[in-house]
């Protein structure tokens, strides 16, 4: 992912979620490294996503969140959620 995971992305995230749901495979890696901000929406709609993959039997690991990115999902403890990777 790159550029910004806010309200505004919430179709073209739709979008990608549709996608997810026809490719095979036990795990799913959203890389973080070229996203610049996201916000409580954002963070919110990788929620969607690691539930919709969860009750599929799927694994959401989510890696490289850097900056204000990792300060969002340090101060939410995203990682009691699902895996967040360096």
């Amino acid at each position: 992912m790159s550029g910004n995971l806010v309200f505004a992305s919430r179709d073209s995230f739709s979008r990608l979620l549709g996608d997810l749901a026809r490719c095979e495979g036990p795990s799913v890696v959203f890389d973080l490294a070229a996203l610049n901000a996201i916000d409580s929406v954002g963070l919110g709609m990788i929620h969607v996503a690691f539930d919709d993959l969860s009750s599929k039997g799927r694994v959401l690991r989510v890696e490289k969140p850097r900056g204000m990115v990792r300060q969002l999902f340090e101060l939410t403890e995203a990682h009691r959620h699902f895996e967040v990777r360096d």
